[in-house]
């Protein structure tokens, strides 16, 4: 895997958690692949349709990664881990998590097609 690649996904991935791209129906349409799927930390499980719900419409946290880690599974497929620290705008307590998703490249567009989150 080239650090490019690397870093690209990275991006991507960062991309989703800003609140601006949260916010977007049409950015999220575009970044989550219509046969995505996520386990949420709470239990329950998300596809597209929900996410592109719920997320414009729920308060945003901030939200910064650390170690981050990518690993090519084939050529068009990556699996990325990282933890995440989430600050919500309600000066609750800073949560971490332990974070992973696959990408996909089709058509040319790299998607995230799962997610899964646990607190930690």
């Amino acid at each position: 895997m080239t650090e490019e690649l690397r870093e690209k996904i990275r991006g991507l991935e960062e991309r989703l958690l800003q609140p601006e791209v949260r916010k977007s129906a049409e950015e999220l349409s575009e970044l989550v692949a219509d046969d995505f799927i996520e386990y949420g930390s709470s239990g329950n499980v998300y596809h597209k349709k929900d996410i592109l719900k719920i997320l414009p419409s729920e308060a945003s946290p901030e939200m910064e990664i650390t170690d981050y880690h990518a690993s090519p599974l084939s050529p068009q497929v990556v699996l990325i881990n990282y933890k995440a620290l989430t600050t919500l705008k309600d000066d609750s307590a800073p949560t971490r998590s332990e974070r992973s998703s696959i990408w996909r490249l089709t058509d040319g567009r790299w998607q995230i097609v799962f997610h899964i989150g646990r607190k930690i």
